[in-house]
């Protein structure tokens, strides 16, 4: 990744930023550990975000995440994008070890030059209990209030929780931090300021 380039468009464009967080097949494959059940609502509407967000030409970071050993590994297929959501051509990609995207320097970079440009982040993805959580209680403290698409985004099941559940104790508690959205607020024009 070439970071300073990221970080000049940002700084050089207000377009809105458009985060794809972990939209991996590790988070997709039944019988995986991190398997996320019912994601396919959540799927669909991060496939109408990314739709939108391309065809009024935003900023599209994709932030995956890598680690050695059997989860998430570059050694095995899980680890690659759910099929439909690769990269484009000049669309960034950061990779991350950690919970947080903000310890991947690319997109800490791009994301303190959308905070000195203003341009409005939307972050849609998984895992919420996780790493959008993790990104979003980060961005805040950078002075940054992002915007979390809630039902383009879906939390892994708890011990006494289903996946649903846990993404809605997880709303409750980012509401501290970020906006909470719908995929109908963003595509609808209701969001034409952001377009």
């Amino acid at each position: 990744m070439r970071r300073s380039s990221y970080a000049l468009r940002a700084e050089s464009f207000t377009a809105p930023i458009l985060v794809a967080l972990g939209i991996q097949r590790e988070y997709t494959m039944a019988g995986r550990p991190f398997s996320i059940p019912g994601i396919e609502q959540s799927l669909g509407n991060c496939r109408r975000l990314l739709e939108h967000a391309r065809a009024r030409r935003w900023i599209v970071a994709h932030v995956r995440h890598v680690q050695d050993g059997p989860l998430f590994s570059d050694r095995n297929e899980y680890a690659a994008c759910v099929p439909g959501f690769e990269p484009l051509p000049g669309e960034p990609v950061f990779e991350k070890s950690r919970l947080s995207c903000l310890t991947s320097p690319g997109f800490s970079a791009l994301m303190d030059a959308a905070a000195n440009a203003g341009n409005d982040v939307y972050i849609m993805g998984y895992a919420g209990e996780m790493c959008c959580l993790a990104t979003l209680v980060g961005l805040f403290d950078l002075g940054i209030q992002a915007n979390y698409v809630i039902d383009a985004s879906l939390s892994r099941p708890g011990p006494r929780m289903s996946a649903q559940a846990t993404h809605a104790y997880l709303a409750e508690i980012l509401v501290n931090y970020a906006n909470i959205l719908e995929t109908f607020d963003v595509v609808s024009e209701r969001a034409l300021r952001a377009v």
